[in-house]
């Protein structure tokens, strides 16, 4: 039994050692959350818009197009808890802050973090941002799997740098890359059937949180402006109606019962086309540019 406990350390100590590495390395790694949360806390009390939310305003909002200083503080898979969340945490230092944009798309009132695909990320708002998450895996990056693509990235950065993947106001940049018409007919249904998994019952949680983020603004004179994003046929042809009925409901709901609060749905909107689109429900950068002039233009003439 004793000589078993010894191979058993023997075996074990280089495992912690290699983990302890990854660990720290891997924290030391440049990466968009920690690029924003420190902008955040140097620059808060410049920033006039704030853009939250998922992918679809990442990639969708180009703060370099807006009148007033912007910054995008979106991130991929970001759900409202999430949104609540960083602005309640800058709100006091936020004090230039006059407009804060959220994207509510057709999965935002059905969709957690923690129970999609990418849950792993959930991890990062702890790490780097200061959540104060029950879940204690979410403390440390090799609990949260992906130890592979860790090794890569550590690997990456080692001889080669990191390449940027945000612009210095936060928007995520993507390649332009001219993809076949088949490709987005397929994307749209797969992306479709994924975004609808969502579960009905996060419905009454979501929409605390938004009217949380409603009434947190509303005590300091800040506008509110929900956005359903635009979104290629395909997509649109495959998702559930009921759901977003539901969505679209509920948002002019709101906006008729806050005076701080407009939405506007450009989901089908004709203005966009094909070439605008990174996959079925993503714009590239050409897509961002034209929807960032277009909500530009509707915040200087609501001023």
């Amino acid at each position: 039994m004793k000589k078993f406990i010894i191979r058993f350390f023997i075996f074990l100590v280089p495992i912690l050692i290699m983990g302890v590495f990854i660990e720290v390395v891997t924290r030391s790694i440049p990466n968009e959350y920690k690029y924003k949360n420190n902008y955040l806390n140097k620059f808060s009390n410049q920033i006039e818009v704030l853009v939250l939310g998922s992918s679809h305003t990442y990639y969708g909002i180009n703060p370099d197009y807006f009148t007033l200083n912007t910054f995008n503080s979106a991130h991929v898979s970001q759900t409202v808890d999430f949104d609540y969340f960083i602005l309640n945490k800058f709100i006091e230092d936020l004090s230039s802050l006059k407009v804060v944009i959220i994207p509510i798309s057709y999965f935002s009132l059905f969709s957690r973090l923690e129970e999609g695909l990418e849950a792993y990320r959930a991890k990062n708002y702890t790490i780097y941002y200061g959540y104060k998450d029950s879940n204690a895996l979410n403390y440390f990056e090799v609990s949260s799997g992906q130890i592979l693509k860790k090794i890569k990235r550590i690997i990456k950065y080692s001889f080669f740098g990191i390449d940027a993947t945000i612009s210095k106001k936060g928007f995520g940049l993507s390649k332009l890359k001219k993809e076949p018409i088949d490709y987005f007919i397929k994307d749209g249904k797969i992306a479709a059937t994924r975004h609808s998994k969502g579960k009905w019952e996060n419905v009454v949680k979501n929409k605390k949180n938004i009217e949380k983020i409603i009434m947190l603004c509303q005590k300091k004179q800040i506008k509110v402006i929900f956005v359903t994003l635009p979104a290629y046929r395909s997509y649109r042809e495959n998702i559930d109606d009921e759901r977003l009925l539901y969505t679209t409901n509920y948002l002019n709901k709101v906006s008729k019962t806050y005076n701080n609060v407009t939405y506007y749905n450009f989901l089908a909107d004709a203005r966009f086309v094909v070439d605008d689109y990174m996959n079925a429900d993503h714009f590239n950068s050409n897509g961002a540019k034209k929807l960032s002039k277009i909500i530009n233009n509707l915040i200087k003439k609501s001023s």
